[in-house]
């Protein structure tokens, strides 16, 4: 055996094996350099868990405690007893799944019109349409205020939703637009050669081989709508009605009070950030090969 593995060995050139070598080398060093990043980067969530599991009288000790021991969950317990907190949850909920409907909906359709359809000034528009990347949020705010009051909208979830079925926002707009920019037009011919509208092509043959780059846009939207703070702190007035991520500095302003408030405030921010961390696990595979896909066009 010994002399059947030499003879294979020797029958590999020199430059093959300095290759080999070489590229196990690379990712030797690579996961030499990744690993202390990836506990790095996974140590705050994992202190913030453990916080949370912690008695009042744990949570500042010096040297820290490490492992919660003994595990509690009083501060859970605190979080929904002080605070509407289930009722928030469920804001947070609606809001985040109606306006991500709507901005998946709304961008691709806005999409397609940028990547397959002929008008005068597309490139114009789009253009237009990037440069709106440019002004912050906290600069159309009052604009956006002026007017939901003027239609009596003012306390209510309407403008924290409406808002996305209008385009879906410029940066979903450029990843489903470079998306399209990907696939045939030959498909788009084939089906108007059949009879088939531009909105059927839409729905029933391109929208069908969006999934990675959908998988992207859902991902973006929904955090930034979950983590969303400004719009609601302005629109919403009524405590039932705010969503998680306004009602928990409710909690933070509670936390100053001492060192079990501020367990609560870390079983609130662990319940935050759940639904995130599922909903990336989740999408995980379509979500990275949509990143992936959105940068191969280079039309």
């Amino acid at each position: 055996m010994k002399d059947k593995v030499e003879a294979v060995t020797e029958t590999i050139p020199s430059e093959e094996r300095g290759i080999t070598l070489s590229r196990r080398l690379f990712v030797l060093f690579t996961h030499i350099y990744l690993i202390p990043l990836a506990i790095a980067a996974v140590f705050p969530l994992y202190w913030l868990m453990s916080t949370s599991l912690k008695f009042r009288g744990n949570i500042l000790r010096f040297p820290p405690q490490w492992f919660p021991d003994p595990i509690t969950i009083e501060n859970y317990q605190r979080v929904f007893i002080t605070n509407p907190f289930e009722l928030w949850y469920f804001n947070s909920l609606v809001i985040t799944i109606s306006s991500t409907f709507g901005a998946v909906l709304s961008a691709a359709l806005v999409a397609y019109g940028f990547a397959r359809l002929q008008f005068i000034g597309r490139n114009f528009w789009f253009a237009v349409v990037l440069a709106t990347l440019m002004v912050p949020e906290s600069v159309l705010i009052i604009p956006r205020f002026g007017l939901m009051r003027f239609f009596g909208w003012i306390d209510t979830w309407i403008p924290l939703i409406l808002p996305f079925y209008l385009g879906g926002g410029a940066f979903n707009i450029f990843l489903l637009r470079q998306f399209f920019r990907t696939i045939p037009l030959e498909l788009d011919e084939a089906a108007k050669i059949d009879g088939a509208s531009n909105l059927r092509v839409f729905w029933q043959i391109l929208l069908p081989n969006l999934k990675p780059v959908l998988a992207v846009v859902v991902v973006f939207t929904a955090i930034f709508n979950w983590n969303s703070f400004l719009s609601p702190l302005v629109f919403i007035n009524t405590t039932e009605k705010l969503p998680v991520a306004v009602g928990i500095q409710m909690v933070l302003a509670g936390s100053q009070a001492g060192p079990g408030n501020t367990g609560a405030m870390m079983a609130a921010s662990t319940l935050i950030t759940i639904p995130v961390i599922m909903l990336f696990a989740f999408s995980q595979k379509y979500f990275m090969q949509g990143i992936v896909l959105t940068g191969l066009s280079g039309r």
